[in-house]
């Protein structure tokens, strides 16, 4: 892989000292880097909070300049995809000492949906009287370093209860191999998501499960791409050719949570089955990628 090359010199990472970002949430629990925050919905408020550290002196020889004004700013944003479509300034601080910076900001859990991005970067406050380099920053806001997070959030969607099973004793011998089994009642679509769907995990696999009950990032994805899929191609075909919005039905139910997926990954209901119709392999996907618990 090529790496960019950019137009000025940058403070390498070594010389920047952050500590893991926390997130807590305003009813108490607390998380260090997650990528993942459960039991979070819209009414409660996040806290998030590091320790940022830079000796000025050694940034100044890494980007050749005598005396530069460095400030850090840390930008928070939220949305549904891979980038924030809401991006907001949530703390600014000027670098002038290598005594350590704390960092801390709140904010509103009625502001935020699916994930909190976070964007750390250290800039230059004012245009810097001297460069000893015709390669060193030049303008007022020239970024010379920058850390990324997406943090996903547990939202308002239901979650669903999972057990570890043995699947031979639940389906029988022939299914001793299988490594999970769903299963979801239709009776009543309206009916809350959590009870009416379980996941059963094969408990005579242990490397499999060991690795699902500890969040291994491909494991999850792998087993809530085909949970997803299995519901939303049920939830096509329960409701036939109907046109269904949101406005139909609870969020919160099967029904609901079936209908948020789809339209998150399709735009709406009757395009997923546009997609599901003509081409299969497309539509399933788009729901993996939907699965997707966190960046590489």
């Amino acid at each position: 892989m090529t790496s960019a090359i950019l137009p000025f010199l940058t403070i390498p990472e070594d010389l920047v000292q952050i500590t893991p970002w926390k997130i807590g949430l305003s009813t108490g629990e607390k998380l260090e880097d997650p990528e993942f925050v459960p039991n979070w919905d819209n009414a409660t408020n996040l806290l998030v909070s590091c320790e940022f550290s830079l000796d000025p002196s050694s940034a100044a020889s890494s980007i050749d300049i005598p005396n530069p004004e460095l400030e850090i700013l840390v930008f928070a944003g939220t949305g549904a995809g891979t980038l924030p479509s809401e991006r907001w300034l949530a703390f600014r601080g000027p670098v002038k000492s290598a005594s350590p910076i704390s960092i801390q900001f709140e904010i509103a859990g009625s502001r935020m949906a699916e994930n909190l991005f976070l964007d750390a970067v250290i800039g230059l406050s004012t245009a810097p009287g001297t460069r000893n380099s015709s390669i060193a920053p030049a303008r007022a806001g020239d970024i010379v370093w920058r850390e990324r997070r997406r943090i996903r959030l547990e939202g308002n969607v239901s979650r669903f209860p999972v057990s570890e099973t043995d699947l031979s004793r639940l389906l029988g011998e022939e299914w001793r191999d299988a490594l999970w089994r769903l299963q979801v009642d239709w009776s009543d679509p309206a009916a809350d998501f959590d009870t009416a769907v379980r996941l059963h995990v094969n408990s005579q696999n242990k490397a499999f499960s060991e690795r699902f009950r500890k969040g291994d990032r491909e494991t999850l994805q792998t087993v809530m791409a085909d949970v997803i899929a299995q519901i939303s191609r049920d939830f096509l075909r329960q409701s036939g050719d109907q046109d269904i919005s949101s406005g139909d039905i609870s969020e919160s139910s099967l029904a609901g949570v079936s209908l948020h997926w789809l339209v998150t990954a399709f735009g709406s209901a009757d395009a997923a089955r546009r997609d599901l119709e003509a081409d299969p392999g497309r539509f399933h996907a788009r729901l993996n990628a939907l699965a997707a618990v966190g960046d590489e």
